[in-house]
């Protein structure tokens, strides 16, 4: 047992210290080390996070919004939509996607309205500053396969 048990030290050590020295590409995907259905979840989980992390923040924004909370609402919104289109991505061809797809134009109007009532005070200028950087993520996907065509 000692023997053993003294093997397994030395592989945890010798594996930490890899992890150390190696902690970036340790943690990087590796195509022959990670399947791309854990790659798949991995980024769904983050991108979940980030959906509820900036919805919160839009519903729940101090009154008097500044010029500089206008900007923090523009990256907010970048930051929701482009969680929203990985998600949306990333699901393509699973079950319920229609239900999915219909659960994601919900929670991404919803986020428009709440966006919209904090910025009713700076005109319909904000409205389409707010609109087009939702629409980013989408067209950085898009616009190459049409120009790919």
């Amino acid at each position: 047992m000692d023997i053993e048990s003294d093997t397994n030290n030395l592989r945890s050590r010798t594996n930490a210290e890899e992890m150390d020295n190696n902690l970036l590409k340790f943690v990087s995907y590796q195509p022959e080390r990670d399947s791309i259905g854990d790659a798949r979840n991995t980024l769904l989980v983050v991108a979940a996070l980030i959906v509820a992390v900036t919805f919160d923040k839009v519903t729940s924004f101090p009154d008097g919004i500044t010029g500089i909370m206008k900007l923090f609402l523009m990256f907010n919104t970048l930051a929701f939509s482009a969680s929203m289109a990985m998600i949306e991505f990333l699901t393509n061809g699973f079950s319920f996607e229609r239900e999915l797809r219909i659960s994601i134009a919900a929670v991404t109007i919803a986020y428009g309205i709440a966006a919209a009532s904090n910025l009713k005070e700076y005109g319909t200028e904000s409205y389409f500053f707010v609109i087009l950087t939702m629409l980013i993520p989408y067209l950085f996907r898009i616009i190459p396969i049409w120009l790919s065509d």
